[in-house]
């Protein structure tokens, strides 16, 4: 399986978007794909842009990570 295979809706979602910025919540991202459990821990932080698979459910649509507050996650188009 490719980096970010498990969470190519994810990555679909994002690529029929036509917005360069876009917030979603935790649980309208848990409608999209399945999460891992471990999102859920506040200790752990899986909402970078690095290069494990989950980032690459964003990466491979072309955007970043760029805000978290609280449970909504804002992602933009990396230019």
């Amino acid at each position: 399986m490719s980096v970010g295979a498990k969470y190519i809706a994810l990555t679909r979602y994002l690529k029929e978007s036509d917005k360069d910025c876009i917030s979603l919540s935790i649980d309208e991202i848990g409608r999209i794909i399945s999460l891992p459990k471990w999102v859920q821990n506040p200790i752990r932080k899986p909402w970078g842009n690095t290069t494990q698979s989950f980032a690459g459910g964003w990466r491979n649509a072309g955007y970043k990570v760029v805000s978290v507050q609280g449970n909504i996650i804002t992602f933009k188009k990396d230019k």
